[in-house]
C-alpha cells in the first residue's frame, strides 16, 4: 500500500495529563514514528485525536498538542479549530505532500461515540472526512478497545497498522505464551476499564489470575462495594467521575471472587496538610483516600516478589504529590526489580513513571494503552484491531 503523494487519516492518541497546560508525556513519541515515515513517503498526513470526555476539566481542543507535537517531527503540525466543517475540510484539501495536518478534538463530534453508527460507517466525521482520504492508519492502540467512529468508521478505506500499534500488538501478545496465573495491580482513576475487564477476564479465564492487588479508585470502589466507609471525599469522587454504577459489578466480583482481589489493609490520608496512615476501619467520616498505606505496600510487594508475569495499569495513588507519591513509587520499583515479565501501561502510569524517575528499561514493556492493555490481554474483542483484521 503506497502513501505517496496520498492522503493519509491517521488515528493517534495523543491525550494528556492537563495542569493549567497539556503536559508533555510518551504518547507524542509514540506517535512520532508512524508520521515521519508518511513525511518521508510524501504523503498528506492528517492527524485524528482527542482530549479528554466531555464534561471534564481536561476535555479541551487541541492545538497546544500540536505544538507539542511539532518538536517531536521536526515539522510544524498545522492545527485547524474544525473537525468536519468547512474549515477542516478546506485545510485538508490544501495539504502538500509531506505536509502535516491535526484536526481538532474528535471527541467535540456529537456521535463520535455512538458505536452503533461508528461500526456502520454511519457517523459524522466519517461521512464528512472519508471522501478526502486515501488511507486510515490506526496507530492508537490505547483507544482500539472503544468502538467510537475514528477510530473504527473509516475501515471502509484502504487500511493498516501504524507502526506503534505493530509494536504494541507484538510486544502485548508474548504474555499470551508466558506461564500464568498472573498478577495484576489495578489502580488510577479509570477504575471502569479495571472493573469491566476484571469481570470478564474471572468469567471466562478465572485460572489467569493468580492476585489482583487494588489501589487508586478501583480500590475504593471494591472496598465500597464491601461495605467499608471510606470517607466522605473519597465517595464524592466516585459520584463526580460517575462511577456509581460500578459498585455494583465490583460487589458481584467479591462474591464469586474475593479470594483473588486483595484490597488494602491501610491508607494515607491528608491531615494537617501531613500525610497520616490509618487502618481501613479507622478513616475519617470526611477523609479522602490518597494512597495505600505501609501495611499495604509491604503485602504488596511480597506477592509481587513471587509473581512470574506482572501487569500493571494505574498508580496507587496521588503521585503527582510527594506526600502521596510512596505507594506508587515503591509498588513500580518492585516490579521493576522482580524478575518477572512485566507489562506496565495506561497514560497515567507512564507519566507516574516520568514523575517518579523510574527507567522504562526496567520493564519487559511499557504499553501507551490502560484499558486497552487490559482488554487485549484478556481475549476481549478489540474493534480497532478487529475491523482492520476483517478488512485484510
Amino acid at each position: 500500500m503506497t502513501s505517496e503523494k496520498k492522503t493519509v487519516l491517521v488515528r493517534v492518541d495523543l491525550n494528556s495529563t492537563y495542569d493549567r497546560k497539556i503536559l508533555d508525556n510518551e504518547r507524542f513519541a509514540g506517535a512520532e514514528t508512524t508520521i515521519k515515515e508518511l513525511i518521508r513517503k510524501n504523503a498528506k498526513v492528517v492527524l485524528l485525536a482527542h482530549q479528554g470526555r466531555a464534561g471534564e476539566k481536561d476535555f479541551l481542543p487541541l492545538n497546544q498538542h500540536a505544538k507539542i507535537l511539532s518538536r517531536y517531527i521536526g515539522k510544524k503540525v498545522i492545527f485547524v479549530p474544525d473537525v468536519i466543517g468547512a474549515k477542516a475540510k478546506k485545510a485538508i484539501k490544501n495539504l502538500r505532500p509531506g505536509d502535516v495536518l491535526l484536526l481538532n478534538n474528535v471527541r467535540f463530534v456529537k456521535d463520535e461515540e455512538d458505536e452503533k453508527k461508528a461500526l456502520a460507517s454511519k457517523s459524522s466525521i466519517v461521512k464528512a472526512l472519508a471522501p478526502l482520504a486515501d488511507i486510515f492508519v490506526n496507530d492508537a492502540f490505547s483507544v482500539s478497545h472503544r468502538a467510537q467512529a475514528s477510530v473504527v468508521g473509516f475501515a471502509r478505506l484502504p487500511c493498516c497498522f501504524g507502526r506503534l500499534m505493530q509494536e504494541e500488538i507484538e510486544s502485548v501478545k508474548k504474555v499470551f505464551g508466558l506461564p500464568g496465573p498472573h498478577v495484576f495491580i489495578l489502580g488510577g482513576a479509570k477504575s471502569d476499564d479495571c472493573i469491566g475487564i476484571l469481570e470478564h477476564i474471572l468469567k471466562t479465564n478465572p485460572q489467569s489470575i493468580a492476585h489482583a492487588l487494588t489501589c487508586g479508585v478501583t480500590a475504593n470502589i471494591f472496598m465500597k462495594a464491601k461495605g467499608m466507609k471510606i470517607g466522605k471525599k473519597s465517595e464524592e469522587l466516585i459520584k463526580k467521575k460517575k462511577l456509581e454504577d460500578q459498585i455494583g459489578y465490583a460487589r458481584n466480583i467479591l462474591k464469586k471472587y474475593s479470594s483473588k482481589i486483595i484490597l488494602p489493609e491501610d491508607v494515607a490520608i491528608e491531615s494537617k496538610k501531613k500525610r497520616i496512615e490509618v487502618p481501613i476501619k479507622k478513616i475519617p467520616a470526611d477523609a479522602q483516600i490518597l494512597d495505600i498505606g505501609n501495611v499495604t505496600i509491604k503485602k504488596y510487594k511480597k506477592i509481587i516478589t513471587a509473581a512470574k508475569t506482572i501487569v500493571v495499569k494505574g498508580p496507587a495513588g496521588l503521585y503527582e504529590d510527594k506526600r502521596f507519591s510512596k505507594g506508587t513509587k515503591e509498588l513500580f520499583d518492585c516490579v521493576a526489580k522482580s524478575r518477572a515479565f512485566s507489562i506496565i501501561g495506561g497514560g497515567d502510569t507512564t507519566q507516574a513513571l516520568n514523575k517518579l524517575k523510574i527507567s522504562r528499561k526496567k520493564f519487559s514493556h511499557v504499553s501507551l494503552g490502560g484499558g486497552a492493555l487490559i482488554t487485549y490481554l484478556s481475549g476481549k474483542s478489540m474493534p480497532g484491531i478487529d475491523v482492520i483484521l476483517k478488512k485484510r
